[in-house]
């Protein structure tokens, strides 16, 4: 078994394309990723790590590590995450964060802390979700869904900031949403203002991902979450998406609920370990 690793996203998507498009809705996050590293303009530090894991010539896991975001680990034999701490410390002093299914975040966080004498801070459990096809939500919501625009930046930034310290992230959600605008992936529930927000990203050849799910406390329990969220993601499925992703903490239950009962069935868990603070 060993570690091969690509200079650039090109290359490795050419070489683990069809092998990620097995598992295409487990991989989804490792297949966004590197689409946009291939772009000239990406929201990325360098240098990533792209690497494949190959036993006897055959493809048997992935991992790709596009700063500031966690490192992502596919699914892999459990004699490969070793090998790919060890390859990774050869490159990298720390790292922020691992993710993926249990079993290759735990043993990766214990041969990282071996190599690098870093114990891991914390774990964080994600319960992933799919949607083929909206079931309304439950009850009546007044308002209409729009595109976020630059004249909502202001509130936009104000929510961002909102919802970053609220779920503890250290990703920039400011800038996130910054970019959905830019790119006319983010919207607004408005019923003569603004009362809930969802971003679309991570795409896919047969996947979009719904995130930055965000109402402001005061404007809670009103319908407004889920009538936005139903809404973008037929919105999505309408473009020729066959599927919606979305995933959140499986320690939340009024999340859970949400997305449960607008049509969101649950498809597997995965993990974030904290590796530095």
């Amino acid at each position: 078994m060993r570690i091969c690793r690509f200079d650039d996203a090109q290359g490795f998507l050419e070489q683990t394309r069809e092998w990620l498009l097995k598992d295409e809705l487990s991989n989804s996050t490792m297949l966004s990723v590197v689409r946009l590293l291939i772009q000239d303009e990406h929201p990325f530090d360098t240098p990533s790590y792209l690497a494949s894991v190959e036993n006897e010539g055959q493809i048997v896991g992935c991992a790709v590590y596009a700063p500031p975001d966690p490192l992502i680990l596919s699914d892999m034999p459990a004699e490969a995450v070793p090998l790919l701490a060890a390859d990774m410390a050869t490159a990298y002093a720390n790292l922020p964060a691992v993710t993926g299914k249990a079993t290759e975040v735990d043993s990766f966080a214990e041969h990282w802390a071996q190599q690098t004498a870093t114990p891991s801070v914390s774990r964080i459990h994600w319960r992933w979700y799919v949607l083929e096809r909206v079931r309304s939500p439950l009850r009546a919501v007044p308002g209409a869904l729009r595109l976020a625009s630059s004249s909502d930046l202001e509130l936009v930034r104000k929510w961002a900031r909102q919802f970053a310290r609220e779920i503890g992230t250290s990703v920039d959600v400011v800038a996130f949403f910054e970019r959905r605008i830019e790119s006319d992936s983010l919207y607004i529930w408005d019923d003569g203002a603004p009362r809930s927000i969802v971003a679309v990203s991570g795409v896919t050849p047969n996947s979009i991902r719904i995130s930055g799910v965000f109402t402001a406390p005061e404007l809670r329990r009103k319908g407004y979450a889920s009538a936005t969220v139903a809404s973008v993601s037929r919105l999505m499925l309408d473009a020729g998406h066959k599927f919606c992703l979305l995933f959140t903490e499986a320690s939340d239950p009024s999340a859970n609920r949400l997305y449960r009962n607008i049509g969101y069935r649950p498809i597997f868990d995965k993990f974030s370990i904290i590796l530095s603070d």
